[in-house]
C-alpha cells in the first residue's frame, strides 16, 4: 500500500527502507522501522515533521496533516510506519476516499453537492490516480496513486490554510488507508 524501497544489507547493517507517506514525502527507516532521515517531497522542504513510537509502532506525521488528523478526517495509519512497511503494494498506494453529501447519480440540491463533485473530479484526476472501485453505498472512492504521485493527490485531498497547516478539501468526508489484503 505505501512505497517500499529496499536498500541491500551490506557489512551486516540493517536494510533501510523508504516508504512514501501520503503527502509524497519519503521516511528512510531501518528494519525495525527507527526513523533515519526524511526526504521531503518537493515543495514541502520546510514543512516539520513529528515523529512518535507508542505500542512497537512509529508515526510520522507532517504538521500540515495534524489538523486533519485531529478532526478524524485522516486515518492515522496513513501516517503509521509499521502499517505502511507492511502493507507493500508495488502499484501504489491505496486508500478509500469518502465524500460529504449525495451519493453521485443521485439528485441533490443540498448546499455543497457542487463541490464535493468538483473536489472528487480533482482527486480522480490527479496524477496517475486510478479508480480501482466506486463504493456508491459509502459515496466513497477506493483509489491507487503510484507513490512518485502522492503529493498531486495530497494536493487534491487538502486545502491550504492561511497559517501553514492544511484541511480537507471541501467535500471530503474522510480518508482512509485501504487495508485490504495484498494479493
Amino acid at each position: 500500500m505505501a512505497s517500499v524501497e529496499v536498500d541491500t544489507v551490506a557489512a551486516g547493517r540493517p536494510a533501510q527502507r523508504r516508504i512514501t507517506l501520503i503527502t509524497g514525502d519519503r521516511v528512510v527507516v531501518d528494519a525495525r522501522h527507527r526513523v533515519i532521515s526524511v526526504e521531503r517531497a518537493a515543495g514541502r522542504e520546510h514543512i516539520p515533521m513529528h515523529t512518535w513510537s507508542a505500542g512497537g509502532r512509529t508515526y510520522v506525521v507532517p504538521i500540515d496533516a495534524r489538523q486533519p488528523l485531529a478532526d478524524g478526517r485522516l486515518d492515522q495509519r496513513l501516517f503509521d510506519l509499521t502499517a505502511l512497511g507492511e502493507s507493500v503494494r508495488e502499484d501504489g498506494l491505496r486508500v478509500i476516499v469518502g465524500y460529504n453529501g449525495a451519493t453521485p447519480g443521485r439528485a441533490s440540491e443540498h448546499t455543497g453537492a457542487r463541490s464535493t463533485a468538483e473536489t472528487r473530479a480533482r482527486v480522480r484526476g490527479s496524477d496517475g490516480t486510478a479508480v480501482r472501485h466506486t463504493l456508491r453505498t459509502l459515496n466513497a472512492d477506493a483509489l491507487t496513486t503510484p507513490h512518485a504521485d502522492l503529493s498531486g493527490l495530497w494536493k487534491a485531498l487538502t486545502h491550504a490554510r492561511a497559517e501553514g497547516s492544511r484541511t480537507t478539501a471541501s467535500g471530503i468526508a474522510r480518508v482512509w488507508l485501504d487495508g485490504t489484503p495484498c494479493r
